[in-house]
C-alpha cells in the first residue's frame, strides 16, 4: 500500500473527530450574515473538492436571501468577474488549503475591490477587516481532501441558520461495503443523481476520478433518461451506473419518472438513498464518498500522488508559477 493511500485511510478513520471540532461562534455567524445582508451582489466560488460545497452555499444563500443576486462561479469565471465588482459587493471563497494559485489570485484581486469572506483550513490567514472562517482540519495535506467537504458543509448549514449537531457526527449511508464489492474500478462509471443531491454527486465524481483513478462522469438522472441517449448506452457492457438520491418527496418523484431507464435489461446500476432533508441527505452522501474511496483504494492501490495525481499538475497549483490572469 502506497503512502498516499495510508494517509487517506488514516484521515478517514478520524472523520468524526474533525466534524466535532467545527468551532464557529454565534458572533462569527452574526458577522457573516450581516456581511451578506449589506452586500449588493454576492459571488461564491470554489474549485476542485471545494466546488460542491461552494455550489451548496450559493444555493443556500439564494433561498435564505431571495432578494439578493447570488452567483456561483467556477474559478476562471470568478477571476474575471472580480475585475468588475464594486466596493459594496461580496466574494466568498471556499478553499480548504487556500494555497492554490487560483484561490490566491481570486483573494488578492477581491480584497482590493470589495468585501471578502473565506472558508478555509488556514487559521493564520489575515484578511484585515474581512472574515476568514476556519474549517477543520487545518491544512489537510492530501490530494482529493476527504474530510474538508463534509466539515465545510456542516459549517455552511450553521452559518445559514441551521443548528449545530449535538455530536458533530454525520451518519454514513451504510452502503460502502456492498457498493465496493459491486463496483468494477476498470469500468466507466456514470453517477446519475436527483436534483436534491447534485452537490454530493459532484463530490463523488471528483473523489472517484482524482482519489481512486476511475473513469467517472456525473449526470442528472431525469435529463439522462430523456429520449434514447440513456437507454442506448445502458446496453454497453463497459459501463456501470451509481444512482444517488434522497428520500425527499421531490427526489423520489424524479427517480420514479426515470424508472424506465434503469429497469432495462443489462442496465447495471446501484442505487444509493440518503435519508432526511436536503442538508442531511447531502451530508450523508458527502461522508459516504470518503468511505467508498477508502475501500476502493485498498483494492486498486491507486496512488493519488502518482503520475496521474498531484505531481503531474503541481506547477499549475503553485502561485509563483501561475499568476497571469
Amino acid at each position: 500500500m502506497n503512502d498516499s493511500t495510508k494517509n487517506y485511510l488514516q484521515l478517514v478513520s478520524t472523520i468524526d473527530d474533525y466534524t466535532r471540532a467545527i468551532d464557529i461562534s454565534p458572533d462569527q455567524r452574526d458577522r457573516f450574515i450581516a456581511t451578506v445582508r449589506r452586500s449588493r451582489k454576492i459571488i461564491v466560488t470554489g474549485t476542485g473538492t471545494s466546488l460542491p460545497t461552494a455550489q451548496y452555499l450559493a444555493d443556500r444563500l439564494r433561498r435564505q436571501f431571495p432578494e439578493k443576486p447570488v452567483y456561483f462561479l467556477p474559478t476562471g469565471k470568478a477571476i474575471r468577474e472580480i475585475d468588475h465588482l464594486e466596493s459594496d459587493d461580496l466574494v466568498i471563497i471556499i478553499s480548504y488549503g487556500l494555497n492554490r494559485a487560483d484561490s490566491l489570485i481570486m483573494l488578492n484581486k477581491a480584497i482590493d475591490r470589495c468585501a471578502v469572506v473565506t472558508l478555509s483550513g488556514n487559521p493564520e490567514l489575515d484578511l484585515g477587516d474581512n472574515q476568514n472562517i476556519v474549517i477543520p482540519p487545518d491544512r489537510e495535506k492530501i490530494f482529493c481532501r476527504p474530510i474538508s467537504p463534509l466539515t465545510t458543509l456542516m459549517a455552511i448549514e450553521y452559518l445559514c441558520g441551521g443548528t449545530k449537531s449535538a455530536s458533530g457526527v454525520i451518519d454514513s449511508v451504510g452502503i460502502h461495503e456492498d457498493l465496493c464489492r459491486w463496483i468494477d474500478p476498470k469500468k466507466q462509471t456514470i453517477i446519475l443523481y436527483t436534483a436534491g443531491v447534485s452537490y454530493a454527486a459532484e463530490l463523488w465524481g471528483i473523489v472517484l476520478r482524482e482519489g481512486a483513478g476511475m473513469n467517472v462522469s456525473t449526470k442528472d438522472v431525469e435529463n439522462y433518461s430523456h429520449g434514447y441517449y440513456g437507454p442506448d448506452t445502458a446496453h454497453l457492457g463497459d459501463r456501470q451506473y451509481i444512482i444517488l438520491t434522497s428520500d425527499s418527496r421531490e427526489d423520489t418523484r424524479d427517480l420514479d419518472r426515470a424508472k424506465g431507464l434503469y429497469s432495462i435489461d443489462n442496465f447495471n446500476s446501484y442505487i444509493v438513498v440518503a435519508k432526511g432533508d436536503t442538508y442531511q441527505a447531502n451530508a450523508q452522501l458527502f461522508r459516504e464518498a470518503t468511505e467508498v474511496v477508502s475501500r476502493i483504494l485498498v483494492d486498486t492501490g491507486y496512488d493519488m500522488y502518482g503520475p496521474n495525481g498531484m505531481d503531474n499538475n503541481r506547477r499549475y497549483h503553485e502561485y509563483e508559477h501561475f499568476t497571469d490572469y
